[in-house]
């Protein structure tokens, strides 16, 4: 139960705020060591622990939404966060252990079949936010790179046969056995054709960055608070011409060829015919 939790706590590590995001890579490594004599009933039993920790302790904004918008009052709200870590626990549970039946029971390694159980079983499983080890990785500029190739999800795979590789190097570093050099081998290179991969697409993608036309993007940010409701206008502005109008002409005398409004309520501008042609005279 200790290797779970540890595993649990170096997996939230790797996500914000701490953004310890190489953590993701080796953090199942304990939890894989502790299934490695465990029945299939333990197997689920100490990923379900990991996942609950991992996802427990990293969404403790969920109580906070609790009480904002459903009135549940702190510390009642923080159940919720518990019921949902412990989905996710699960969810981690059922991969987990679906990737060890199909390594005792075919005959492949873990570096395959764990991999594959992630690939096949994350997307389908119900989720409100949904959210996968492989998101830490978004701290990393280098490390997105090859989705490019392999889409999201092949970079969760990824990161799943990394573990893979660093539970055999620790399993044996532990036990002082000899280490296996072909399959560590034949993992590591894999491992390493995807660093560099990354890293040429980073220079690829750097100088297509450096090559491109820069444009002027303003945004408009008025900090409301954050509610399901209609918010009145401000003093002295109006629907018509609400606050955020006003800091746009600003920034369009600035120069700015496109303004955002990420936080703007429903004020349905476009529908007025006046204001939708003032807006295409702004072009």
């Amino acid at each position: 139960i200790g290797l779970s939790v540890l595993s649990g706590v170096l997996l939230v590590s790797a996500f914000p705020p701490h953004d310890l995001w190489p953590l993701v890579w080796v953090g199942l490594a304990p939890l894989l060591l502790a299934i490695e004599t465990a029945s299939n009933r333990r197997t689920f039993f100490y990923a379900a622990i990991t996942g609950t920790v991992c996802w427990g302790l990293g969404y403790p904004w969920i109580a906070t939404m609790a009480d904002r918008f459903m009135s549940i009052p702190y510390p009642a709200g923080h159940v919720i966060t518990l019921a949902y870590g412990m989905s996710m626990g699960v969810l981690l549970g059922l991969v987990v252990c679906s990737a060890r039946i199909s390594q005792r029971r075919l005959g492949l390694s873990l570096y395959v079949t764990l991999p594959i159980a992630s690939v096949a079983i994350w997307p389908i499983f119900p989720n409100i936010f949904f959210s996968q080890c492989a998101h830490a990785t978004a701290a990393s500029r280098l490390a997105l790179q090859p989705i490019s190739w392999v889409g999201s999800y092949g970079r969760g795979a990824m990161v799943m046969a990394t573990n893979v590789l660093a539970y055999a190097v620790l399993a044996r570093l532990l036990r002082r056995r000899e280490v296996l050099a072909r399959p560590l081998a034949s993992a590591a290179l894999v491992v390493a054709g995807w660093w560099a991969g990354a890293f040429l697409l980073q220079q690829h993608w750097d100088a297509k960055v450096d090559a491109a036309p820069r444009h002027v993007v303003g945004i408009v940010q008025p900090h409301r608070e954050s509610t399901f409701k209609v918010l009145k206008p401000e003093p002295g502005y109006t629907r018509k011409r609400p606050f955020e109008m006003e800091l746009s002409e600003q920034l369009a005398h600035e120069g700015a060829e496109l303004v955002i409004w990420p936080e703007g309520h429903s004020y349905f501008f476009t529908r007025q015919r006046r204001l939708r042609a003032a807006f295409e005279e702004q072009g």
